[in-house]
Parts: structure tokens; C-alpha cells; sequence
């Protein structure tokens, strides 16, 4: 891919929507995804300003995205991904400050509604 074509928004609407090389069409869902991507990176770094709570942030976003786009094609949520962010969400609380108490009571909450969904 040249340069032009990896600037997301701007490459899809100034190709009309194909690929430069094979015109084939590219779905508007992958324009859909980069905007709402962008404003949800937007919206943690104007919470959190420029710190390692903003980083934290767009990663565990991008996650989010990641697995509900996938969750939303095979009704599936792989097990590691949930794990790795039960364990971000955990350590990025304790770091916040939060008692291990509110923590501990945040995970069993958590498991719950999941382990529900799951034994029914």
C-alpha cells in the first residue's frame, strides 16, 4: 500500500470506497469503525490528558472494539482476550488507588454476570 492509501477516512473516501489496485469495493464499516475508534480515543484522551492512564486507555479500548467486533461476527469472546483485560482493569485499579476490597467485589461482579450468561 502507498502512503495515501493508509490515512484512514481520507484514503476511502478519495478512492471512492475501492481498492486503488482491484476496485474492489471496501465496506463502509471499516470507515464506520475508524471514526467511532477515533472518538472513543478521543474521549479518553480528554479525560485523562497526556499520562500512562491515556496509553492504558486506547489499549484496553482497542481491545474493546477488537472483541466486539469479533463477539459480533461468531458470538464468541475468546477466553484470553477477557482474561488479559480482567487483569489490566485490575492492576490499572490498584494502581488508581482503589481498596482491594472494591476491587475484589468489581471482579466477583464481573465473573458473575459473565458466569451467568454462561450457565444459562
Amino acid at each position: 500500500l502507498s502512503w495515501f492509501e493508509l490515512l484512514p477516512i481520507i484514503s476511502w473516501v478519495a478512492l471512492g470506497g475501492q481498492c486503488r489496485t482491484c476496485r474492489t469495493r471496501i465496506a463502509v464499516q471499516y470507515v464506520v469503525m475508524e471514526i467511532v475508534t477515533a472518538g472513543i480515543f478521543f474521549l479518553v484522551w480528554n479525560t485523562f490528558g497526556w499520562s500512562w492512564l491515556t496509553l492504558l486507555g486506547w489499549g484496553v479500548s482497542a481491545m474493546m472494539i477488537a472483541l466486539a467486533l469479533y463477539d459480533g461476527k461468531w458470538t464468541l469472546l475468546p477466553d484470553e482476550w477477557s482474561y488479559t483485560l480482567a487483569v489490566i482493569g485490575a492492576v490499572a485499579a490498584w494502581r488508581g488507588g482503589l481498596p482491594l476490597t472494591e476491587i475484589l467485589l468489581g471482579a466477583i461482579v464481573g465473573a458473575g454476570f459473565f458466569g451467568v450468561q454462561w450457565l444459562g
